[in-house]
């Protein structure tokens, strides 16, 4: 049972883990996208706003000129409207700050901060407004840039470029705790089911290795069950005719030895007899009567035979009791000892 858990949890957790991370990715991307879309649309917007001699017209020291404040004022109209973190335009050969809506970006000095989205800007000089990757600010927070030219292609006077919050990470984050209560409600289906599966298949299991316990101690009265109708169920019904083929075959054994016990002990009488004649008949010979009294001991062996063939066959509960071993032993010595031969030696205690 623990191996099929361990069998079906496994690949379960590696399925839900790999479709979770790719569900994640996939919704994190389309959403990096959108608000990429979303923040290019906006500098195109408030781009087109602003006319390129109005960003030549201005530099650094005309923070009172009303062309400034024309544009500013566009900028922030832009950001209100757009809803948007921060809008600011450069000029573009220099990247030196023309308006900031955020105040961080002073009149003519350098934007030091836009030159790792080279390929982002020089895409938006060309005419097609681009979004940066997204980086993270100050406050820690993730946010994104996308520029827009002011101006024809050709006649670029300077860029705007337009900063979100990324603020979908909240619903990633939402979307991220759905995907692990999901796969954990998911997961706990499986382990059900999986334990259910497995009580089912572990039970009749148990009772057939059983069953096959008790065939091999001879126990072949006790009828096997057929509990299911699949392979489990295919297995019982075979192993309860094996049982029931053992048990009529073990009944013809029986009678078989009970016939030949009692076909043996007719003529093993007859032998007592002769025998017990034999050795009145010796009475005064006492060297031929030690042969006698072997004879006599091996009438009686094979009459204990005989016996224990009778008990096997009607089959009583095992008597079992200690046997002194240097009597037996003796035995074995005498029957297994003759004369000229080897020369048997029992070391043994009494």
């Amino acid at each position: 049972m623990a191996r099929l858990l361990v069998g079906t949890l496994v690949p379960t957790i590696a399925a839900l883990g790999v479709f979770g991370v790719f569900a994640h990715e996939v919704a994190r991307r389309a959403l990096e996208d959108e608000l990429g879309r979303r923040l290019a649309t906006a500098a195109a917007g408030a781009a087109a706003t602003i006319l390129p001699e109005q960003l030549q017209a201005y530099g650094a020291g005309d923070e009172g000129s009303l062309t400034y404040a024309n544009v500013r004022r566009k900028l922030e109209a832009a950001r209100e409207r757009l809803g948007v973190r921060r809008v600011m335009a450069v000029a573009v050969d220099d990247l030196t700050g023309r308006g900031d809506t955020a105040g961080t970006l002073a009149l003519g000095a350098a934007a030091w901060e836009l030159g790792a989205d080279k390929a982002e800007i020089e895409r938006a000089r060309s005419g097609v407004p681009s979004a940066s990757p997204l980086f993270v600010g100050h406050d820690g927070r993730p946010y994104k840039r996308a520029y827009a030219a002011v101006g024809e292609p050709g006649a670029v006077a300077g860029l705007i470029a337009v900063e979100g919050n990324a603020d979908y990470y909240v619903a990633l984050a939402a979307f991220r705790h759905r995907l692990l209560l999901a796969g954990g409600l998911a997961l706990c289906a499986v382990l059900a089911l999986t334990a259910l599966v497995a009580r089912r298949i572990s039970g009749p299991v148990v009772r057939l290795a059983d069953a096959a316990a008790r065939l091999g101690r001879g126990e072949l009265t006790a009828r096997i069950p057929v509990e299911t109708g699949d392979e489990i169920g295919f297995l019982a019904a075979t192993l309860d005719e094996t049982r029931a083929a053992l048990a009529a075959r073990d009944e013809r054994l029986q009678m078989m030895l009970a016939g030949i016990a009692h076909e043996v002990r007719n003529p093993l009488g007859g032998l007592e007899l002769y025998a017990g004649l034999l050795r009145d008949a010796l009475a005064g010979q006492p060297e031929r009567l030690a042969e006698v009294a072997r004879i006599e001991r091996e009438l009686g062996h094979l009459r204990t035979v005989v016996s224990e063939f009778l008990e096997y066959a009607r089959r009583p509960p095992p008597d079992l009791a200690p046997v002194a071993a240097r009597p037996l032993l003796e035995e074995v010595r005498e029957l297994t000892e003759a004369p000229g031969g080897v020369r048997v030696v029992v070391d043994a205690p009494e």
